[in-house]
């Protein structure tokens, strides 16, 4: 008999080497992989904020600079300063961009309250959920579309891209 030569007892090890080698590989990626904590409440995120734009918590009253990636959670109160502006992505999905000095609550996934200043909106269409714009006013329900809302004092002003909207005033 002839006895196997060590290179080729090496070989067959290989394989076996190569699947120790992924599985410490797999364990090393997952253990420093980030982890993606989406707080419970999210109904959105920033996608854009230039200048000045602040988020105030709902569960804390405390104020943060607004800034990409930050999430939008249900009853934050978003504020842009004279020069800033902000573009908030809101699951439905919908797209909220805030002009400058403009202040908008999230209420839920598909509601907002636009406290004052302006706003533009791109609603995606959903046949059975409403999406809600709520100003001192009066208050505005699509289904999908994209328009534009004034909010004053005394006013509210909704200038419609596309789409229909409903509009009903507050006594």
């Amino acid at each position: 008999k002839h006895p196997t030569p060590l290179r080729e007892r090496a070989y067959r090890l290989v394989p076996i080497a190569a699947a120790v080698l992924l599985v410490v590989l797999a364990a090393l990626i997952k253990a420093k992989w980030p982890v993606s904590s989406v707080p419970a409440d999210a109904v959105g995120i920033v996608a854009a904020a230039a200048g000045e734009v602040h988020r105030i918590d709902a569960d804390t009253g405390v104020s943060s600079r607004a800034r990409e990636r930050v999430w939008a959670q249900l009853g934050d109160r978003f504020e842009t300063s004279a020069d800033s502006r902000a573009s908030i992505l809101l699951a439905g999905p919908s797209e909220l961009r805030m002009a400058p000095d403009t202040t908008v609550v999230v209420d839920a996934e598909r509601k907002i309250t636009v406290e004052k200043g302006r706003v533009y909106l791109d609603v995606a269409h959903s046949s059975q959920r409403q999406f809600k714009v709520v100003t001192p006013m009066g208050e505005v329900t699509v289904f999908g579309t994209r328009f534009d809302v004034t909010a004053e004092p005394l006013r509210t002003t909704v200038i419609v891209e596309e789409g229909e909207v409903q509009l009903s005033h507050h006594d």
